[in-house]
């Protein structure tokens, strides 16, 4: 399903698990598979959309970027209890949350109000990009 994106190298070895302990967060095994095979992509993606409307555009970010991001101070404030690991490329993330209340893939605008903004888009990567295809007419 990432076919159209354009893919970076894979993670150097290693990467994965200290972007882990950095984030004291263990990613989802498909995710890791990814990282594994593809550091990364980004693109447009097509999409059941209706006549007219444009594709979306998806950035998964290098797992490297997916620390730094998450250790700035205003993001890890303002995403509460999700890792984030790419955007559209505009006004929304993607994040991975991490909590009592459950787990799975969220899209969440950059100004983030809490989980209330949330909108669940799968539980695995797979599920995610599942859905990304099959929801027409939601804005990313």
């Amino acid at each position: 399903m990432t076919d159209p994106l354009k893919k970076n190298a894979a993670a150097p070895p290693g990467t994965i698990a200290a972007a882990e302990a950095r984030l004291n967060y263990r990613f989802p095994p498909d995710y890791v598979e990814f990282l594994e095979s593809s550091n990364g992509a980004e693109g447009w993606l097509e999409v059941s959309r209706p006549a007219g409307e444009p594709d979306y555009y998806l950035m998964l970010w290098p797992v490297e970027g997916v620390v730094d991001v998450n250790e700035i101070p205003e993001v890890k404030a303002a995403s509460g209890d999700l890792v984030l690991f790419g955007s559209d490329g505009g006004s929304e993330n993607y994040g991975f949350r991490r909590s009592e209340t459950g787990s799975g893939i969220v899209q969440c605008p950059n100004v983030r109000n809490g989980a209330s903004d949330d909108i669940p888009r799968g539980s695995s990567l797979l599920d995610f990009l599942r859905d990304l295809h099959a929801r027409p007419g939601v804005p990313l």
